[in-house]
């Protein structure tokens, strides 16, 4: 509901751009009137994601003459709406908008409310019906004259109200010095200070155009110098020190090999324990072609045997690619198949559903008893690049994760060890981590922020408590939580609305991700803790940013962490003024390799870093975002069809794709639907075939 409140803030533009705007309008046949509107409809398009921009204008109404001295009312509204091609000059565009305008104009005479009956567009008692922002020019003659003995002129008044969300109104001074212009502006949307700033970057805008107006409009300067270097300023792709995977892991071992490692379903394992067992799988694993450059599957759910499998797998210097055993069995052999895996990992329970229709990858059940003495025969000694097929190096896969694809087959993210280190000495630093902690791992194998659990438990010796996989949320958590006393945990917003904080007094920080948090969970959750905003793709190594959130305090993904630069750019990878929305770019060591087979996708997502040196990258990730006053991310949306359930993303052509090839199906369509919780579900609409 508006308010109507408003403010007015008034500024100057320059007799010298004033004189070259009305020296543009001259040379290209138009009015001063088009080219403001011109200049208008580019800073709208420039300050939003959208270039159809919509802007209303007032009309006398007395077009005919018969009308000059009939006294009354008859002004009317019209909406001139302009498409903005930020790759043509100034004066393409400004040509486009006198078409607009004249043929606007020449329509003068139907009634703004004959015209919204028309377009049926949906009302809304917050906004106007058809647009928002609005301008005027008062091209009026002086509003004062001479009685005998007395002078009449008009008294500004204080403007208080605010038809629409922003008005630009604007005359002539006299003698030709300048433009006098005033933006009046709805409180309930704007503060005087965000018009202020609105006002200088209008000038400057004009001040553009008028010296380079046939340069692309998208090229156009709106920013303020220092604004500029700080918003491309990006760090060196140098590799972060931190240690490859199997280092990290390792760490925690050296402090002391008699600590607890993990416990889980009421036992404990030392770190010499772990450390022993997992160099001796490692040694049957290098023996049977695991390495640097291969990956190992390990058709696990979240158990000791993954985290002794993957500190194996570390170990040997291959990746681990995770496969959770309950996904379809298409899902599974495509996975297996396309990563080109050597040797596959699990135990007697799931080998059936592995293996089935895997004639070409071997699956070895780690709790086989034979497979067990094999294991237990191989040195416990710490494994070496020379017990390796061949040193490892930063640059080589420390593991390989299949997010979904719009073509309905995943795609393999191939994540090095270069960028853990430094989400590792970032998490560490805002967790406080010591020996004695205890950090819950409850996010799921297949889902990248378990290896932050790993990595950062295990490197400071604390014990990781794992959550046993029958275990999803709820009451059985929060006990679990409890009677474990966790100090530390990595969790999404979904599961952690499924319980209830009371009780859980041994809680020390929390690092939600994966999903929007909302306001409501914050306020039941940060009191007597410390509760992080981590973000970050699977294509950037785990986590980008982070931010520490306050109840009643604006939710934000944070800043990037060290190594981490970030761009917010637009369609034309410009950089976006402090905000406004545009495309979310990522770069510096921490990006993967790319998409493992697939180059024409890898070249589409990770692209040229225009502001890096040469050779750099950055990574499109389809996220809109705004940089906050202080230099903070906060999250928009997307620009793709992709919705993050439970941490996952998902990419809705997928399912569309799976539900299509049902021959009962002709058509289907998912959408992400927002439930009352702020749980984001999915709801997919079939039509089916018509012998169905």
């Amino acid at each position: 509901m508006q308010s109507y409140e408003g403010g007015r803030f008034q500024f100057d533009i320059d007799a010298d751009v004033h004189a070259s705007l009305v020296e543009l309008a001259k040379s290209t046949g138009t009015t001063l009137f088009m080219v403001v509107h011109s200049a208008l409809a580019l800073f709208l398009a420039r300050m939003s994601t959208s270039d159809d921009v919509a802007v209303g204008t007032a009309v006398a109404g007395r077009g005919e003459a018969v009308l000059d001295d009939v006294i009354g009312m008859f002004v009317n509204t019209l909406v001139l709406r302009t498409k903005v091609d930020r790759s043509r000059g100034f004066t393409e565009l400004l040509a486009q908008v006198r078409d607009v305008d004249l043929e606007a104009f020449a329509h003068a005479d139907i009634p703004f409310e004959r015209l919204v009956d028309l377009l049926e567009p949906e009302r809304s008692t917050a906004r106007h019906p058809l647009f928002q922002v609005a301008i005027a020019f008062e091209n009026l003659p002086p509003s004062h004259f001479e009685l005998p003995g007395l002078t009449v002129s008009a008294v500004d008044v204080e403007v208080d109200t605010a038809k629409f969300d922003l008005s630009l109104t604007l005359h002539e001074k006299p003698d030709g010095t300048g433009l006098a212009a005033s933006f009046v502006y709805a409180r309930d949307l704007f503060d005087e200070n965000t018009i202020e700033v609105f006002s200088r970057r209008f000038r400057w805008l004009l001040d553009a155009v008028a010296a380079t107006p046939d340069i692309p409009v998208g090229d156009l300067s709106i920013l303020y110098d220092d604004e500029y270097e700080r918003l491309t300023h990006v760090h060196g792709d140098d590799v972060l020190a931190g240690g490859t995977l199997a280092e990290i892991l390792t760490a925690g071992a050296a402090l002391d090999p008699s600590a607890v490692a993990i416990r889980y379903e009421g036992r404990s394992i030392s770190y010499a324990e772990l450390d022993a067992t997992s160099s001796q799988l490692a040694r049957v694993l290098i023996e049977r072609g695991a390495g640097p450059e291969s990956v190992v599957a390990l058709g696990f759910q979240r158990s000791y045997l993954m985290v002794l499998a993957v500190w194996a797998v570390a170990k040997s210097g291959a990746a681990h690619l995770p496969v959770d055993p309950t996904y379809p069995q298409d899902r599974i052999a495509h996975m297996v198949s396309d990563s080109e895996a050597v040797l596959g990992l699990t135990t007697r329970e799931h080998l059936d559903q592995l293996a089935a229709g895997q004639q070409d990858l071997p699956w070895v059940s780690v709790d086989d008893d034979q497979f067990v003495a094999e294991v237990r025969t191989r040195s416990a000694e710490p494994v070496t690049d020379a017990d390796r097929l061949r040193p490892v190096t930063f640059q080589n896969p420390a593991y390989l994760i299949y997010t979904s694809g719009s073509t309905g087959k995943p795609k393999g993210v191939v994540v090095t060890h270069a960028g853990l280190g430094g989400v590792l000495d970032a998490a560490t630093d805002l967790y406080h981590l010591s020996p004695p902690s205890r950090f819950l791992h409850v996010c799921s194998p297949n889902f990248d922020p378990s290896v932050l659990e790993w990595m950062a438990a295990f490197s400071v010796g604390a014990t990781l408590v794992i959550v046993p996989a029958s275990i999803l949320g709820g009451t059985e958590l929060a006990e679990l939580l409890k009677a474990e006393k966790v100090t530390h945990a990595i969790i999404t917003p979904a599961v952690l609305g499924t319980m209830d904080p009371h009780g859980i007094d041994s809680l020390e920080v929390l690092s939600v991700g994966g999903d929007v948090t909302t306001p409501e969970l914050l306020a039941r959750w940060a009191p007597g803790r410390k509760y992080f905003n981590g973000y970050g793709p699977t294509e950037t190594t785990i986590i980008s940013s982070f931010a520490e959130l306050t109840p009643g305090e604006p939710i934000t993904i944070g800043r990037p962490i060290h190594g981490m630069s970030v761009l917010i750019l637009d369609s034309r990878l410009e950089p976006v003024p402090t905000g406004v929305a545009g495309d979310l770019y990522l770069s510096g060591g921490a990006l993967a390799r790319g998409y493992l087979g697939r180059p024409g996708l890898s070249s589409e997502r990770f692209v040229a870093n225009p502001y890096g040196i040469d050779g750099a990258r950055m990574y499109r990730t389809g996220d809109v975002v705004r940089w906050t006053d202080d230099l903070q991310l906060q999250f928009v949306g997307r620009t793709d069809f992709q919705v993050k359930v439970r941490g996952f993303r998902i990419e809705l052509g997928e399912i569309d794709s799976a539900l299509a090839a049902d021959p009962s199906v002709d058509f289907a369509v998912t959408v992400g639907h927002l439930l009352p919780s702020g749980v984001t579900t999915l709801v997919s609409y079939v039509l089916p075939c018509a012998a169905a």
